[in-house]
C-alpha cells in the first residue's frame, strides 16, 4: 500500500511540477503564521510520508518529499528515501548512479562490517548516500563514515531547523 502511495505521489508531483512556477517548501499546508514550524514538522515526520501537501496559488499541490528535502537541503531532488537501515541490503543494479537519502532515527544496528559491505556495493554501483538524522543523540561513527565515503552529505535536526528557517525568511523577504 505504501509503495502504491509513493508511486501515485511521484506521478502526481511530476504532473503538478510540469509547467508550474517553482514550488515554495515554506508553503507547506498549515497555519501561514508558522510556516517554518509547519515545514519542520513535515521534514521530521517519520516514517517519511508518501507525499507532502504544499499550497500554491490557493490550491493544494502534492509533492514528493524528496523534492522538499532537495529544496531545503540542497541535495538531488530525485533521491530515493529510505527510513530503515536494513533496507540497504537491497541495493541492486537498478539503483546504479542514483542518490539515496537516509531519513532515519536509529542507526544502532549498523556495525562497521555491515557499513563496509554497503559501501562496497554503493561504490561499485556509483550510489551516493546522504543522511537526515532525526535523533537527539549523535549518529554512529560507522554511519557517518558510510555517508562521507559514499560521497553524500549528513544533516541533523539542527541543520533542518536552520535551513528551513533561513529558506522561509528568504521566501517572505522576497515577497
Amino acid at each position: 500500500m505504501r509503495m502504491l502511495l509513493i508511486i501515485i505521489s511521484l506521478l502526481l508531483s511530476d504532473v503538478v511540477l510540469a509547467g508550474s512556477t517553482p514550488l515554495n517548501p515554506c508553503a507547506i499546508a498549515g497555519s501561514g503564521a508558522r510556516r517554518s514550524e509547519n515545514l519542520m514538522g513535515a521534514l521530521t515526520q517519520w516514517p517519511t510520508p508518501a507525499f507532502m501537501v504544499l499550497e500554491q496559488g490557493g490550491t493544494a499541490r502534492f509533492v514528493a518529499p524528496s523534492k522538499v528535502y532537495a529544496d531545503v537541503l540542497g541535495i538531488a531532488d530525485k533521491s530515493l528515501i529510505i527510513n530503515h537501515l536494513e533496507e540497504l541490503r537491497f541495493l541492486s543494479q537498478t539503483l546504479a548512479h542514483s542518490e539515496i537519502l537516509l531519513v532515519i532515527k536509529d542507526g544502532s544496528d549498523l556495525d562497521e562490517d555491515k557499513a563496509r559491505k554497503v559501501l562496497s556495493v554503493a561504490k561499485l554501483l556509483d550510489i551516493s548516500l546522504s543522511l537526515v538524522w532525526l535523533n537527539d543523540k549523535p549518529s554512529s561513527k560507522s554511519l557517518k563514515d558510510l555517508v562521507a565515503q559514499s560521497g553524500g552529505r549528513s544533516f541533523d535536526t539542527r541543520d533542518l531547523l536552520k535551513r528551513s528557517g533561513e529558506l522561509c525568511v528568504e521566501t517572505l523577504a522576497g515577497r
